[in-house]
């Protein structure tokens, strides 16, 4: 995340978080409204400038006709992704694993490749596996089989994502070692979310992630890549670019949602919605890593 000021924003939020889980508990009850709700204000607008990204890639004159391709690349990875869970639902699962950890951990932004991914698979797997007898659920669903994993097991693979995130940052390898700020923050950043994570329910703690960590600093990022490509002026201008694409993925996803999931009563289907945003953070990632390069 760096040392900008939106960074230590973000830590300081997260330590008043903290401080207020620790006071007035963490309600279970609130966690899957309420994480379905950051996915839909934070998650999907912060991916509704793809176009935009996609048009910065191209002069301005070519656009035009290159929104088609915009379209056609969108709707075609969305459609055969979408076949992949129909027909191979565990190998989708794992395709979504995979490209979530590459995302997150380029977004963070500290050390080369083998270190962002590390992050990645902290930020993703950590909760997954400390919370696992919540998230067995959503994965069954997803995947149509539950995979059982003892305790003693848990403890060892969360041991061993916080050990990578403590060794990679020291590593000298084919990247140069990290600077004593930058492993500073790290660990800072990693004791934050590990003590986020072990106060709160698995939900509670990954929806926390994704809003304060995530979506915020990569729509961040994604602004000032626009701005120096002057494809959007002034912030107004940027969010009503975002609107239209904005509506239109939550009108889509949820009719999808009612869909799949309609009769299923007035509870939240969470591997249906992990399923359909799925859908969507594929092209994202792979767009997105454009901005980061």
């Amino acid at each position: 995340m760096g040392s900008s000021a939106l960074s230590w924003g973000i830590r300081g939020l997260s330590l008043l978080v903290l401080c207020l889980v620790q006071v007035i508990g963490s309600e279970p009850g609130i966690s899957t409204t309420g994480l379905a709700l950051l996915l839909l204000v934070l998650g999907i607008p912060h991916g509704a400038a793809d176009h935009l990204i996609f048009r910065a890639r191209h002069p301005e004159r070519q656009w035009q006709g290159q929104r088609w391709k915009f379209l056609g690349f969108y709707s075609l990875l969305v459609v055969l992704y979408g076949l992949l869970w129909h027909a191979f639902p565990a190998v989708a699962f794992l395709v979504f694993l995979a490209v979530s950890v590459y995302h997150f951990g380029q977004s963070y932004g500290e050390g080369g490749m083998a270190s962002q991914l590390a992050w990645g698979s902290f930020v993703l797997l950590f909760p997954v596996v400390l919370h696992y007898p919540e998230a067995a659920p959503i994965i069954e669903r997803m995947v149509g089989a539950t995979l059982a994993i003892s305790e003693p097991e848990r403890i060892i693979v969360c041991g061993m994502l916080i050990a990578a995130n403590v060794a990679l940052p020291l590593w000298k390898g084919t990247e140069q070692r990290a600077t004593g700020q930058e492993i500073a923050r790290r660990l800072l950043d990693l004791a934050l979310l590990t003590a986020l994570y072990l106060s709160t329910d698995l939900l509670l703690g990954f929806g926390l992630f994704f809003l304060l960590w995530h979506s915020v600093p990569a729509a961040a990022a994604q602004w000032r890549y626009l701005h120096r490509r002057t494809v959007v002026v002034d912030v107004r201008g940027y969010l009503r670019e975002l609107l239209p694409l904005t509506l239109g993925a939550v009108g889509t996803l949820g009719g999808l949602y009612l869909w799949i999931a309609g009769g299923r009563g007035a509870q939240i289907d969470l591997g249906v919605v992990f399923m359909l945003v799925s859908l969507i953070t594929l092209p994202h990632a792979l767009l997105i890593d454009r901005v980061y390069r």
